[in-house]
């Protein structure tokens, strides 16, 4: 219940700022460029207004103790054992991020405080420099269990979050930040080191259409998938050295998504299609790879170790993707409402029954450091 009453919260303030604080209502009346807007003082006040809407979301996340499976498992142990000059096996940026931190303080508490901060100060700048339909963007942080699982999976979460950004320059056709921008979040997480061959993908499609992408992509997912049904060896080429680990270890080696979660992402693959052909918009292109990419991890459950997370990469951008295309179907077709309730309502379903039911990421009950 307190999840559901801070996101409450968070949406009642969201609202509140809409209504007092007028930049949040004329954004459609502010100058825009090909790709994005203009920055406008007054802007800039909204902007803060937004991001002082998520400080519930953020004190939620910053005060947890015993959260998920890996606060006491890795992120709390591995603190400490920076603290005495271990390596670890994180990576360099992550490692270096500990640190840093333990210059200051010997308290493990503030690895959480600090993650969470930039996780959703980065969360929160994307929306806006993104999205109009702000409150939307915060049921579907709730609905799509993108917030719980990052009470969970600290890191991944947190490069995730950063990533978000690149698609600021993305879309304005500058890819060397977004490079670099993956370049630092590879340093948090070795999965980022994915997204360079996405941008690849990207960068091409200045010369391939989406639907030829689409075909070649599709050539490409189902010759490794036969390849690696028929040769199993061929995994120790494709596979990075922890999804071998998991092979040699017997972990993770069932289907771990599951068809409901993998008929739910074809669907909105077919959203995003629609609405990007029928807006006939190319900016929405980056999105809809991103879902296509996200299918094809499904399609692979059977054969990818912990392809659950994997997923997470890419699913992680429909925290954009479906605010984007919600604004784009709305310019085409009047009756957006029902589109935006069954998006809820699935999504939702989805999150019930993994965090609920099935409590995959072990955050109920919620537990604080104020708890005695």
């Amino acid at each position: 219940m307190l999840y559901l009453a801070t996101f409450g919260v968070t949406l009642a303030l969201v609202f509140a700022c809409r209504r007092w604080v007028p930049a949040l209502d004329e954004r459609s009346l502010v100058d825009r460029v090909p790709g994005g807007r203009v920055y406008h003082p007054h802007r800039l006040w909204s902007m803060v207004a937004f991001l002082l809407c998520l400080t519930p979301l953020f004190f939620l996340s910053a005060v947890r103790e015993g959260i998920g499976t890996d606060y006491y498992y890795t992120y709390t142990p591995r603190f400490l054992e920076i603290l005495e000059g271990e390596r670890t096996y994180y990576e360099i940026g992550f490692y270096w991020f500990n640190r840093v931190l333990g210059m200051f303080t010997d308290n493990p508490q503030w690895v959480f405080v600090t993650t969470s901060f930039i996780y959703m100060l980065c969360l929160g700048l994307a929306y806006y420099d993104a999205v109009d339909d702000l409150p939307f963007c915060i049921v579907i942080l709730l609905v799509s269990g993108e917030y719980f699982v990052s009470l969970n999976n600290l890191r991944q979460a947190m490069a995730s979050a950063i990533l978000l950004l690149s698609f600021h320059f993305i879309r304005r056709g500058k890819w060397i930040p977004a490079f670099l921008l993956t370049a630092l979040c590879s340093t948090l997480h070795q999965a980022m080191l994915l997204f360079f061959a996405v941008w690849v993908i990207l960068i091409l499609l200045k010369w391939i259409p989406l639907h030829r992408m689409l075909l070649l992509l599709s050539a490409g997912a189902l010759l490794v998938y036969i390849l690696l049904s028929v040769v199993p060896e061929f995994a120790e080429i494709l596979f990075p050295e922890r999804l071998l680990y998991y092979i040699k270890e017997a972990m993770y080696t069932e289907p771990t998504i599951g068809w409901p979660r993998g008929l739910m992402n074809a669907a909105l693959l077919a959203f995003l299609l629609f609405t990007r052909y029928r807006a006939q918009d190319k900016r929405l292109d980056p999105m809809v790879i991103m879902q296509f990419l996200a299918v094809v991890v499904c399609l692979f459950d059977a054969l990818l170790p912990a392809a659950y997370r994997i997923l997470r990469l890419f699913t992680f951008w429909q925290l954009l993707s479906l605010p984007i295309a919600m604004e784009r179907y709305s310019a085409v077709m009047k009756d957006r409402w029902w589109i935006k309730l069954l998006l809820i309502v699935l999504l939702g379903a989805l999150c019930v029954h993994a965090i609920v039911i099935m409590r995959t990421e072990q955050v109920l009950p919620y537990r604080s450091i104020f708890h005695e």
